[in-house]
């Protein structure tokens, strides 16, 4: 958002002080049309209001008139133009999934400002996606040109590096950069994430554990303490859906739903195999790919929770949904919705789609906790950087899932990830056959491909199956000791 300035006497003042107040407080709808009504009222058009409106427009998923509201902004010559250009290609590409056009969105950025690095981060994110290694090196390292001791830049190469097995170059290249004085916090806790996972493929494990610690406890600490993990908050929200029972449509017909296709949804513990579910599942010839999408978070967001829909509601929400889904892939008849944290929200996803399947990834849990453990989420997930409240959230996981199966069991598809990567086509076979889709050959195809992948583990899924992650944790079992003895008999790992 951007702030205009205009004489306080001048008679769309209040306008614009409402229209900014209304923003400020987060008050998106409300905000939005009091945007409108200032630009409406304005002898001249400001730049400024088209940029806040069409902020405002994004934050209420309105994604298309987004993106003509940032053009008028553009075409009204905004300062700092290439902010404009990075929202715009944020969106095409986070949200449209339309690729070259975020490029080109991105190209016009770079093109104002060739120093600017959240352009030069989402340019290599992109060939990231793409598995184009060598673009993607070029970005980080054109970063790296600008600011040489930038942890993330470091770390996303090392993710790079270890894909072409340069484990032992990457780790001279951090160790170097470690040395160097006048580090960021943020930079020296990517820094110990990247080196663990280069000492990780070395073997050397003792080592990479104290760098996986180091990193976390920073991380740890760079947290808004607002957005830190709270276990009691945790507990009450579990609690909560376990003792709520949304009322189930079945099979009742609704206008302007359709029920032959619902999505196909992946959900799971993040780091439990969702991504590979999704790319075996995604080769199928009637399965388009969808990715991550936030519209189910987005929409339990808007409710209370738990929450109890009426008809009227569910059909505007799963319009909304299929809308939002449509216009990112227009001519998918079945498509999936990996969104791994869609485990909270599977009352609300069979109350929009009774017929909706859900695949559960899941895999051994000492590995999975420790999966989390070694990935730097900064505070997009707050319990990871800490393997006693990585146990708890899991605990609450279980719970849960446990609920939902008492609820919708037969429409609960649990893919093994360990299982998968020892005998893919059997297990391929029963969840092709439990979606009710013929088989084919390529949902089992081992060899790599070049299909876009978004997602943290992008390098690690573009290599052949292999059960190389399977039983992981027994070469940190000294340092899982802890874990191992508060899961006890509780979950079974």
């Amino acid at each position: 958002m951007t702030v205009g300035f205009q004489n306080s006497a001048s008679p769309t003042a209040p306008l614009q002080r409402n229209a900014m107040q209304l923003m400020m407080a987060g008050q998106i709808r409300p905000a939005i049309q009091a945007f409108r009504d200032l630009i409406a009222a304005r002898p001249a058009p400001m730049a400024d209001d088209w940029y806040n409106l069409a902020y405002l427009l994004r934050c209420d998923r309105q994604f298309e008139a987004a993106l003509k509201h940032y053009d008028q902004a553009l075409a009204l010559g905004i300062p700092q133009p290439e902010d404009v250009y990075l929202n715009q290609a944020a969106i095409l590409s986070e949200h449209l999934h339309r690729q070259d056009a975020a490029l080109d969105a991105l190209a016009s950025a770079l093109k104002c400002n060739s120093h600017f690095v959240p352009a030069w981060f989402n340019l290599a994110t992109i060939h990231e996606d793409r598995g184009q290694a060598q673009e993607a090196r070029a970005a980080y390292r054109h970063i790296l040109d600008l600011y040489p001791v930038n942890g993330r830049a470091h770390a996303r190469l090392t993710a790079i590096d270890l894909y072409h097995d340069q484990a032992v170059d990457a780790l001279n290249r951090l160790t170097h950069v470690m040395g160097q004085s006048g580090l960021h916090a943020e930079d020296r806790a990517e820094l110990h994430f990247a080196s663990g996972l280069a000492l990780d493929a070395l073997q050397r494990f003792d080592e990479a554990f104290v760098h996986f610690q180091q990193g976390n406890q920073l991380a740890r600490q760079l947290i808004d303490p607002a957005l830190a993990y709270d276990r009691a908050a945790m507990d009450r929200m579990v609690d909560g859906l376990i003792a709520h029972v949304p009322k189930h449509s079945g099979s009742q017909q609704m206008e302007d739903m359709e029920d032959r296709n619902p999505p196909i949804f992946i959900c799971g513990l993040f780091r439990s195999g969702s991504t590979l579910a999704e790319r075996l599942i995604g080769r199928h010839s009637r399965v388009t790919a969808g990715g991550e999408h936030e519209s189910i978070p987005a929409i339990a967001s808007g409710l209370p929770s738990p929450a109890t829909l009426s008809s009227s509601q569910i059909v505007q929400l799963r319009n909304q949904y299929l809308s939002e889904i449509g216009a990112a892939f227009p001519d998918a008849s079945l498509i999936t919705d990996k969104r791994p944290d869609n485990f909270l929200h599977i009352g609300l996803i069979k109350q929009l789609f009774p017929d909706a399947k859900i695949i559960h990834t899941r895999r051994n849990l000492l590995d999975n906790i420790l999966s989390i453990y070694f990935l730097y989420f900064a505070d997009g997930i707050s319990y990871g950087f800490d393997l006693d409240d990585i146990v708890h959230y899991v605990r609450c996981y279980d719970r849960l899932m446990q609920h939902w199966r008492s609820l919708y069991g037969e429409d609960i598809i649990d893919l093994d990830y360990d299982a998968l990567v020892q005998a893919p086509e059997m297990v391929m076979r029963a969840v092709l056959s439990a979606l009710d889709l013929p088989w084919e050959d390529d949902c089992a195809r081992t060899s790599n491909d070049n299909a876009a992948v978004k997602t943290a583990s992008s390098w690690h899924v573009r290599k052949p199956l292999n059960d190389r992650s399977s039983g992981r944790w027994h070469n940190y079992a000294c340092q899982m000791d802890g874990v191992r003895h508060a899961l006890g008999d509780a979950i079974k790992t």
